[in-house]
């Protein structure tokens, strides 16, 4: 279908698993750079964030005019988010992708996908399901800047200035700052280091390269009264929208550096003239609008689904969305799409690019899901006899 690229300006290294002119997450040439810079501008949303992860490859077609974001995870090629492309050319550039997939044994499927995508893969007979809702602040009438509403959450950001911190913008296109990066860089590492040593389950985590492509990124700091930076938030800036993810704050720092970083954000979008800003997605607790799957099956994962995102610590990321106020009417979809019936490598693929950790949901999965799976491939043994 496509051909990839990548990012990280060293060299150029063929994709085994996926061969015809598909590169990893290394791109050399500045043209491809450029290419890619230019698309994501174009149509990038919050799903495609992986353009900054390393563990992403992506996939650039010859015309220079769409590029697929993806994962190859048990030889299943997981797209995340809808091709970047016209909405003309979406249909064709994910065949193209889907043919070089099976030349190379690899199913595909697509997580992160817009109602859009969704519709045209229910035209195709495709499966789709919604798993998520990507939640968005819309800067011109959020209520914490307008004072209709979390005013504690604001005084304690003035009572944060007023003991001295400073918040400063960095834009690496305007002007490069070496040791700006690298504190940036070190609080994002410490974070992601203390993170991983609680062991808690995270979904869906991305691990940044920060300041890939940080043409298109502005960055927020936080100086305490030492000028040490002890807070960033990282800001994407595409044509119609930006993304705002991550915002850390050092352990040292004050209680609510991360409201007064994701309030500057707010401000500093809505300067820019930016009515979405997007804080990410919200897995459902229940899959909804299945299409495309006998009725067994779909009771099968929901069931699954269900169990999963009740083993995770999602109840605090939802809370954290809640108290900047989301714009219900900016709430959008995602889904997950199978353009077939997914195989075992599918499902665990899916698993793997959640995050899940799979023996860690068999060991906790409770008596009752495990009968009920068992029963189903009882019955579903006894139907292949008649």
């Amino acid at each position: 279908m496509c051909q990839s690229t990548s990012s990280n300006l060293s060299l150029i290294q063929k994709d085994t698993d996926l061969a015809a002119i598909a590169y990893t997450h290394t791109l050399h040439s500045s043209h491809l750079a450029d290419t890619l810079q230019r698309l994501l501008i174009k149509h990038a949303h919050a799903s495609h964030m992986g353009f900054q992860d390393p563990s992403y490859k992506i996939y650039l077609n010859e015309a220079g005019d769409g590029a697929i974001i993806y994962k190859i995870l048990h030889r299943t090629a997981v797209i995340s988010g809808d091709p970047l492309c016209s909405l003309d050319s979406t249909c064709s550039l994910l065949q193209e992708f889907r043919n070089v997939c099976e030349q190379n044994h690899h199913e595909v499927a697509v997580v992160g996908a817009s109602d859009r995508l969704a519709r045209l893969a229910q035209q195709e007979n495709c499966i789709t399901m919604q798993f998520g809702t990507e939640k968005v602040i819309n800067p011109a009438t959020n209520p914490l800047l307008t004072g209709r509403s979390g005013k504690r959450t604001v005084q304690k950001c003035r009572q944060l200035l007023k003991y001295g911190l400073i918040v400063e913008t960095y834009d690496p296109s305007l002007k490069y700052d070496a040791e700006i990066e690298a504190k940036i860089r070190r609080i994002y590492d410490d974070w992601r280091d203390l993170r991983n040593e609680t062991h808690t389950c995270q979904a869906y985590v991305t691990v940044y390269d920060l300041f890939h492509l940080s043409e298109i990124m502005t960055y927020l700091v936080v100086r305490d009264t030492k000028q040490e930076i002890i807070g960033f938030a990282a800001l994407r800036r595409y044509a119609n929208e930006s993304h705002l993810d991550p915002v850390i704050a050092s352990p040292h720092a004050p209680s609510g550096t991360v409201d007064l970083l994701m309030l500057a954000a707010f401000t500093l979008a809505r300067d820019a003239g930016y009515s979405h800003l997007s804080l990410g997605f919200e897995p459902l607790p229940e899959l909804k609008d299945i299409t495309g799957m006998p009725g067994f099956m779909r009771r099968g994962m929901r069931a699954v689904h269900s169990h999963i995102l009740s083993k995770l610590p999602l109840d605090g990321k939802q809370a954290f969305y809640q108290r900047f106020h989301p714009d219900i009417e900016q709430d959008s979809a995602l889904h997950i799409v199978f353009f077939q019936q997914p195989k075992l490598r599918t499902a665990l693929a899916m698993l793997h690019f959640a995050n899940v950790d799979i023996d860690r949901v068999v060991r906790s999965s409770s008596t009752h899901l495990r009968k009920w799976i068992a029963s189903r491939g009882k019955k579903m043994k006894l139907r292949g006899r008649r």
